[in-house]
């Protein structure tokens, strides 16, 4: 681990790694996997991507900028691009007209790529509030109101939501599609958690090289934190849905939710610290851009032509076993090919220069 801010964290690129595989998992047919998945890997996503944060916050407003549309919007562009190409039934005929269109008009654009839009809108946002707001505390609890009263409550997300009035803007529909305003309420609060919470993992981490029994205790705790988690999980914690329809107790409901991920995400950040040593997930963290723009391509590619050579569509991927080895196949195809894409490609990597791996 590196004893500056502006070095790479090896912990932070395996938290990375490990949300990561958990976007390769849920994105396969288990309901289970599935939907524990979804209960946490994205929000983890934006705690880590808030850890950068704190180096971001101290560059101008040029310097910030330069570095967003390098690390995020020249790579969401290229990737929504070949995806948009990839499935277009007559690649043939598409010409100069078909590539602008992806530019403009957002239809066009994969959903799946949707992440891109959103952490760079979230960072944006974070950015600004930081330069008048000094406090990160401050903006944390500023950001969980919005996200609890327009990403969360039904009853008043689907009524009052003002950031979805505005995406749904005529003049801001295009807009969206690149900045996704409509996001911000459900995400801005994990990423400014992330910045607020990283110095203090900063000094656990640095707390833990000095102790190793406190190594020990991190792996502990990790494991009983994912027991716990998934305990409630697989127990369908989630059929407390009918507060909803019964009691209306919405906001019980949904800081329920928000401390089930806390703990999960918090267990991973645990792991994390111990497999910090983990080459091969120290490199799925640091190519989670790649990564991510391949998923959805070759997820296509595998569930076309490899599934079916070995008798084995989507409806029969059910158990968890079967899911576990398509996504380690999934998985090691894409590492292959990000080590071309270092090599020859970086900016579908977010990077202006080429690395030897």
């Amino acid at each position: 681990m590196m004893n500056k801010i502006k070095e790479r964290y090896d912990w932070v690129d395996v938290s990375r790694a490990i949300a990561l595989i958990f976007v390769y998992l849920g994105h396969w047919v288990s309901m289970n996997l599935e939907a524990f998945a979804y209960t946490f890997h994205l929000q983890l996503f934006f705690i880590i991507a808030g850890f950068f944060a704190v180096k971001q916050e101290k560059k101008s407003v040029r310097q910030f900028i330069s570095k967003r549309i390098i690390g995020i919007t020249i790579p969401f562009a290229l990737w929504a691009w070949i995806g948009f190409v990839l499935n277009d039934s007559d690649v043939k005929n598409i010409g100069f007209k078909q590539i602008l269109s992806i530019f403009l008009e957002p239809n066009h654009i994969e959903p799946n790529y949707w992440f891109f839009p959103v952490i760079l809108s979230v960072s944006i946002v974070y950015y600004f509030f930081k330069r008048y707001f000094t406090s990160s505390g401050l903006i944390c609890l500023f950001s969980y109101v919005i996200y609890l009263f327009f990403g969360e409550i039904p009853v008043i997300s689907e009524k009052c939501n003002v950031f979805l009035k505005l995406a749904n803007l005529p003049v801001l529909n295009r807009i969206n599609a690149w900045f996704s305003i409509s996001g911000i309420p459900q995400y801005l609060f994990w990423y400014a958690l992330g910045a607020f919470s990283f110095e203090y993992i900063v000094r656990l981490v640095k707390y833990s090289k000095k102790n190793k029994k406190t190594v020990v205790r991190f792996h502990i705790t990790g494991l009983v934190l994912v027991f716990i988690s998934s305990m409630l999980f697989f127990r369908r914690l989630e059929s407390l849905y009918f507060i909803r329809s019964i009691i209306k107790v919405t906001f019980f409901f949904v800081n329920i939710k928000l401390i089930w991920t806390l703990i999960v995400c918090m267990a991973v950040i645990y792991m994390s610290i111990v497999l910090q040593e983990s080459n091969l997930l120290q490199f799925i963290g640091k190519h989670t851009m790649a990564l991510m723009g391949l998923e959805f391509i070759t997820h296509g590619y595998i569930t076309l032509h490899f599934l079916p050579m070995i008798n084995l569509g989507l409806p029969n991927i059910d158990t968890t076993v079967d899911v576990v080895i398509i996504t380690i196949i999934h998985l090691a195809i894409n590492l292959m090919l990000v080590k071309w894409i270092c090599r020859y490609t970086p900016v579908l990597d977010g990077k202006l220069h080429t690395e030897k791996v």
